[in-house]
């Protein structure tokens, strides 16, 4: 762990049931007057974006709505909402739904006061000077870092592969986290974004970047999350399990800031890109599967994530493989997979998934124990 560490800037945030009704406030409270409001068309189809729709058009009627089609964020998603409207014509780019709305807030942003292209992106060569136009993100599923950070992450639909694209002008300038509207996620969306939240947790508490600051974030998630998520996840109305898995997903989401992501991240990708796998069920599939892998150098941790998890240690190295155990009792409970055999991902994919994982060589870094290419395959083997 280390001794010397910075913290990350994060925004102001709000957070708690019945928040979303300081929308209005919050939005004056960043001078805006016009307001490009991002959502997803499942919310949109479902009539649960209509409250917000109605209240930023009556409220700021020089207004606008975009709806993303695509699943998962791409060059051609962004490229379909450019050509729809010009960002410079608003004052504040606000995203209602999961982390691809706050992303494209993000890429919009800049794009309105930047002159970015998509090559930009993939290169790294991103040439912003500017700040953007302020964002607003209002998360409709526990917060995974999206809320809070400044990186987004792009499919190319043309090599198949994620871009990481960060830079700090992206940072929302203000974030709402409401569990009241988390109640309606259904209990399979509710299991694999929690599980992803407890990667969080997992990947900043093993991560060689980790410090005292992150430590108590990541633990304090952890506990929040094996406490409720069960709760959440077989009564979906139940208030305070809601609230804090929110809460726990939140505190796993700023130890993640503070570390940088790692494995767990870098091996689930690959998978969200190339098999169409959620980032939620990528991260939550590869977790216990690295969780194997790391624990012969990082023992103790896992014994104290064994301890968080309700397992009886002893305090001793040999307790360490009770906390995939127990994670995999999680996932028995939740009744998610723990191989990608349920999602047929082809074995034909293999070298491809290893070689999209390799390019991630930052998040690897951060892993406590070397990784190559041949362990790499024998995770994703393991996994199969």
């Amino acid at each position: 762990m280390k001794t010397s560490f910075g913290i990350s800037q994060i925004p102001p945030m709000r957070f708690g049931y019945q928040v979303i009704r300081d929308l209005t406030p919050c939005i004056q409270a960043i001078g805006a007057s016009r307001v490009l409001l991002i959502i997803d068309k499942e919310m949109r189809a479902s009539g649960l974006t209509r409250p917000v729709e109605e209240q930023i058009m009556a409220d700021f009627p020089d207004s606008e709505v975009h709806v993303i089609q695509e699943s998962i964020l791409s060059f051609r998603s962004i490229r379909q909402v450019l050509e729809a409207t010009d960002p410079e014509r608003f004052n504040t780019i606000a995203g209602y739904g999961g982390w691809r709305c706050t992303d494209m807030c993000k890429v919009l942003s800049i794009a309105a006061t930047n002159p970015i292209t998509a090559e930009m992106v993939k290169t790294g060569q991103h040439l912003i000077t500017a700040h953007g136009v302020p964002i607003l993100s209002i998360p409709t599923t526990p917060p995974n870092g999206a809320e809070i950070d400044d990186s987004v992450m792009i499919r190319d639909e043309e090599t198949g592969k994620i871009h990481m694209f960060t830079h700090p002008f992206m940072i929302p300038r203000m974030t709402l986290i409401d569990p009241g509207l988390m109640i309606t996620i259904p209990p399979d969306l509710t299991a694999s974004t929690g599980l992803d939240a407890l990667s969080h947790a997992i990947d900043a508490l093993i991560s060689i970047d980790a410090s005292p600051f992150s430590e108590m974030y990541a633990l304090q998630g952890f506990a929040l999350l094996r406490e409720n998520i069960i709760t959440a996840f077989r009564q979906p109305d139940n208030i305070k399990a809601r609230y804090n898995v929110a809460l726990g997903s939140l505190y796993s989401a700023l130890a993640l800031n503070m570390t940088g992501s790692g494995a767990v991240h870098a091996m689930a990708y690959p998978l969200t890109s190339r098999c169409s796998l959620s980032h939620p069920q990528a991260s939550a599939l590869m977790l216990p599967h690295v969780m194997k892998y790391n624990l012969p150098v990082v023992p103790m941790q896992f014994v104290r994530m064994a301890r968080y998890l309700g397992k009886p240690v002893n305090g001793n190295e040999s307790d360490a493989q009770l906390a995939v155990e127990a994670i995999i009792e999680l996932y028995q409970q939740l009744d998610q997979p723990i191989d990608l055999r349920a999602f047929r991902v082809p074995r034909i994919e293999l070298d491809n998934l290893v070689q999209d994982a390799l390019e991630h060589e930052s998040f690897l870094a951060r892993n406590p124990r070397i990784l190559d290419n041949e362990s790499l395959r024998a995770i994703y083997e393991a996994a199969m």
